[in-house]
């Protein structure tokens, strides 16, 4: 992609540089869907002092913990 770009800096013609601009988008728009998938905002981030705290607070007998 970088290369395209490096040859189309020159002057190169105006459906080429529309054709890299649009896969640069489509780039970007999976990035951001794929980053909203897997959780990787900056709330979903636990410190390991945050994640202590969280696991102390749990409320209720963990699943394996119960009795049947």
């Amino acid at each position: 992609m970088s290369a395209v770009i490096r040859v189309t800096d020159g002057g190169g013609d105006l459906k080429t540089l529309n054709k890299v601009h649009a896969m640069i988008e489509r780039q970007a728009r999976l990035i951001q869907t794929f980053a909203t998938k897997l959780r990787l905002t900056q709330q979903s981030r636990y410190t390991a002092a945050a994640a202590a705290v969280a696991s102390s607070k749990a409320s209720g007998p963990r699943p394996w913990d119960e009795q049947k």
